[in-house]
């Protein structure tokens, strides 16, 4: 009888222990089930469908061509308009200005200033490290520009333009200050190809402008879908 009894209360044992075991992998199921779904809602509360952002910025020349040469920056500025299309994959378009002064006249010719006017497309995507802030990386696939000069010596027609297209890289910071306004922080390698006509020695020279941008701004947004779940 005393065996039967302790077979009893090693079985009972067996089966609260199982019981038991069940349940903290049920509760812990659930707690995993619940985070993720939370994390989900997370993310889905912070999706966007477009913003429109206002920035100015530092250009910085650099590199071995006439942009990094002779010029040194001013100031500029950045309009952007940016729509989600899924979650937080977006493409956006950018309108974007930046003035120079003409620091070395016998490189690129007698003028003073120089602004550079240029549009693109950009595509890029958006990660969201913790609460509020957002990190974002991109690339142009097609851009133009155009460049003003101004401000010569001695000469009856006072501007002259330049052509090209251009190319960015980037990431940026902001912080979400409120659902729908942000504060951000960015940074761009630009790169202009010109279609300025010079003698061959001085293509190598005059055929690529680049220029770094550090600048800061503000945007707002509207939408709480992307382009592609609105559907």
């Amino acid at each position: 009888m005393s065996l039967v009894i302790k077979k009893c209360f090693i079985i009972l044992f067996l089966i609260c222990g199982f019981t038991s075991n069940a349940q903290e992998n049920k509760e812990e199921n659930i707690k995993k089930g619940t985070t993720e779904q939370n994390d989900e809602k997370v993310v889905n509360l912070r999706q966007k469908l477009f913003v429109f952002s206002l920035g100015f910025h530092n250009p910085i020349p650099t590199g071995d061509n006439f942009i990094g040469k002779a010029y040194e920056g001013k100031y500029g500025f950045d309009i952007r308009l940016k729509a989600y299309i899924y979650k937080q994959f977006f493409v956006e378009y950018n309108l974007t200005s930046s003035r120079f002064n003409v620091e070395d006249q016998t490189l690129v010719g007698n003028y003073t200033e120089a602004r550079i006017l240029s549009d693109n497309f950009i595509v890029g995507y958006e990660f969201l490290p913790i609460d509020n802030f957002r990190l974002g990386v991109s690339a142009s696939f097609m851009g133009e520009s155009k460049t003003t000069n101004s401000g010569f010596l001695n000469v009856v027609e006072n501007q002259q333009y330049d052509s090209g297209n251009l190319r960015t890289y980037g990431f940026y910071v902001s912080y979400d200050v409120t659902p729908n306004t942000a504060l951000y922080i960015d940074y761009y390698y630009r790169v202009t190809k010109t279609n300025i006509d010079v003698p061959e020695a001085l293509e190598g020279f005059f055929r690529k402008g680049t220029y770094h941008t550090i600048g800061v701004g503000i945007s707002l947004s509207i939408g709480k879908t992307d382009v592609i779940s609105r559907f």
